[in-house]
């Protein structure tokens, strides 16, 4: 992964490339021998994957993973896993039971029926899980295609039943919420736009940046001290959150006249704030990672 990483910060390859080179080339070493160990997360497998979607979208290590995934619109490690550990399992049903593997499944089937928590008993425990335990009553599968298709499609859907509920759980992820309400990719990864305006905006949306409102999380300071310093000056408490920053903070308005337009400047509110980062327009994304961009050069500048 490493030389995914280096070879990407040379040549600034799509998003999509750097999917693709990972899936091909990475995600068949992480997930080997998944067929046997694949029916129980494993961290260490899913801390790679993080790592990378977080290199691709240029965010610091401590962002959400939650987030991350919702940005790059990509599944857990685990989906992979669990799907080609009962594949598997159907390849087992279909051997002879005098050959070796279908000797070896009976005993841990029957090893399985006496309580005993094997391999067979981790199968069943999934498949148990999601809906599935009429398949492992009957130990066989007739159309295993669309049995496949249907079991992946019910993974994805707890999936993403999960991943809704983590990032209202996670407490920096609060203003996320507000525009993210699905776990596809977003649209500014494949767009014609400079990396450094895609960091901006990666970093920006998931609240992996150096707002006061983050800041005074790491500091443990509570929510009403996290002001903006720009304010204060006018004997104004704000929290400098993201919505101060983009609608409301006075330091920024010549910023916000140039990128941002009538839409914020002219109806500074919530639901305009969403909107703006709801937008598949092109022009649209392209504002608000110039803007988001440039309010992170002035502070750079004066830090």
């Amino acid at each position: 992964m490493q030389l995914i990483n280096v070879v990407n910060d040379k040549c600034n390859y799509s998003f999509k490339s750097a999917c693709e080179i990972f899936d091909k080339c990475v995600v068949p070493i992480l997930t080997y021998g998944s067929e046997i160990w694949g029916t129980n997360t494993h961290y260490s497998i899913e801390n790679v994957h993080y790592k990378f979607c977080k290199r691709q979208l240029g965010v610091g290590i401590n962002a959400a993973n939650f987030a991350v995934l919702g940005e790059c619109g990509r599944d857990r490690m685990y989906v992979k896993c669990v799907v080609k550990c009962v594949k598997y399992w159907m390849k087992l049903l279909a051997l002879p039971r005098e050959s070796l593997l279908g000797s070896a499944y009976s005993f841990l089937y029957n090893q399985c029926l006496l309580g005993k928590h094997n391999w067979a008993y981790k199968v069943k425990h999934l498949l148990e899980k999601y809906g599935f335990g009429w398949i492992w009553a009957n130990q066989k599968v007739y159309d295993e295609v669309a049995f496949i298709k249907l079991f992946s499609e019910r993974i994805r859907d707890c999936e993403l039943q999960m991943w809704n509920e983590g990032i209202h759980s996670v407490s920096k992820l609060k203003t996320y919420c507000k525009f993210k309400d699905n776990r596809e990719e977003e649209l500014y990864l494949s767009l014609p736009i400079p990396r450094r305006l895609r960091v901006a905006l990666a970093r920006f949306r998931i609240s992996s940046h150096n707002l006061e409102v983050e800041i005074g999380r790491q500091s443990n300071i509570s929510l009403e001290k996290r002001l903006c310093k720009h304010c204060a000056v006018n004997h104004v408490e704000a929290i400098e959150d993201e919505y101060h920053v983009v609608v409301e903070c006075n330091a920024y308005d010549h910023l916000r006249q140039m990128y941002l337009g009538k839409l914020i400047v002219e109806t500074p509110n919530i639901h305009n704030f969403v909107s703006l980062f709801k937008s598949s327009r092109y022009q649209d994304i392209l504002s608000v990672a110039n803007y988001i961009a440039s309010v992170f050069k002035v502070r750079s500048l004066e830090s």
